[in-house]
């Protein structure tokens, strides 16, 4: 029996903006292979503190924070952040047995970024090559 793809939420907000949504999408993740990354990518125009934060109901998501990506991750893509089940179910909601994954109060000045999100296990390495 093929596993399905299952739907899961990433969101950024800028919470001293009382919690507007910056940027948002949803990816159907598969276990393994073609589709079992998304990509978010995102720019800002000043310096922003944000949260990175999935909210998908079934998943043990992690998510990676790199620098660029505009144009495609590669080898050099800077990793500024990641993280695994940080966020509380209050926060966030419950992910199956597991918690969200939230990179909280992250601090960026202007320019271009790239949020890769999987199921775990999940590397920066298997996030760079998609």
């Amino acid at each position: 029996m093929k596993k399905q793809p299952l739907l899961l939420p990433l969101q950024i907000l800028a919470p001293q903006l009382q919690a507007d949504v910056l940027f948002s999408d949803s990816f159907n993740i598969t276990a393994a292979g073609a589709g079992s990354v998304g990509f978010l990518d995102f720019s800002l125009d000043s310096r922003q503190e944000l949260d990175i934060f999935t909210d998908g109901p079934t998943l043990d998501p992690q998510i990676f924070l790199f620098q660029g990506g505009a144009n495609g991750l590669n080898p050099s893509s800077v990793l500024l952040a990641a993280d695994d089940d940080s966020c509380p179910d209050g926060r966030c909601g419950p992910a199956g047995s597991f918690n969200n994954a939230l990179i909280d109060n992250v601090v960026l000045e202007a320019g271009e970024f790239t949020v890769a999100v999987s199921d775990f296990p999940f590397n920066a390495g298997e996030a760079i090559a998609g």
